[in-house]
């Protein structure tokens, strides 16, 4: 019973916080970076777009179709915001030269801000309601991850594609405009598709790249 209190806690006041933070309590320097981040990830997405995953993806997501929600990076293809997400998150860690952070050991941006972009965008929203979104996604990804590791990562759990989807879905949950029971379902509806595993290190399959475009869609998805 007190397991149970105490995952309904830890979920509580993360959907509390995240539900109520306002652009103006953010400080100028998680501003500024923010913006880096952003520009960053566009940077890296565009170079991953002319690699054989990023070309994969793309052509993936081009061949499922559906409503043209979102933007894939790089191209003029707008898909369903789920797919945006899924094929931007994958086109910018094909490279492996986005963001990271040795504390939470992962890749936050490659996550959360493709979820970011692609439920701003199907929902033209404005661009401090994307930062305001991009900052706690990024907050939710370090926090989590720092806590889980080193043993997630010890166990083969790569954290990129396991934390990654509870900071994509606050991110997406924000720019929906997510109360406190809403973000705290879609942290639920998060951890049941929380997943990566590091085999591809022993393989050298082209999963990785894939494991944060799969938590960005995920992340989306679970607040949709």
């Amino acid at each position: 019973m007190r397991v149970k209190e105490m995952r309904q806690e830890v979920t509580k006041t993360l959907a509390d916080f995240a539900s109520s933070v306002r652009f103006s309590d953010l400080p100028e320097e998680a501003l500024r970076h923010s913006k880096k981040c952003i520009l960053d990830l566009l940077g890296v997405a565009l170079a991953g777009s002319m690699t054989i995953p990023g070309r994969i993806i793309i052509d993936f997501v081009k061949k499922l179709g559906g409503e043209p929600e979102a933007t894939v990076i790089s191209s003029p293809l707008m898909v369903p915001c789920t797919n945006a997400a899924l094929a931007n998150g994958t086109l910018a860690h094909a490279l492996e030269l986005d963001d990271g952070s040795r504390y939470a050991m992962g890749h936050p941006g490659v996550v959360v801000i493709p979820a970011a972009l692609a439920a701003a965008e199907s929902n033209d929203v404005s661009g401090k309601d994307l930062i305001t979104a991009v900052v706690l996604g990024y907050e939710t990804f370090i926090r989590l991850g720092s806590a889980v590791n080193p043993s997630h990562f010890r166990r083969g759990f790569h954290t990129t594609g396991t934390c990654g989807t509870f900071a994509a879905a606050v991110a997406a949950g924000k720019i929906l405009g997510l109360d406190e029971d809403g973000m705290a379902n879609a942290l639920g509806l998060a951890g049941t598709q929380s997943a990566g595993l590091f085999e591809f290190v022993s393989d050298g399959s082209m999963s990785k790249p894939l494991h944060p475009g799969r938590s960005a869609q995920s992340g989306v998805l679970a607040v949709l």
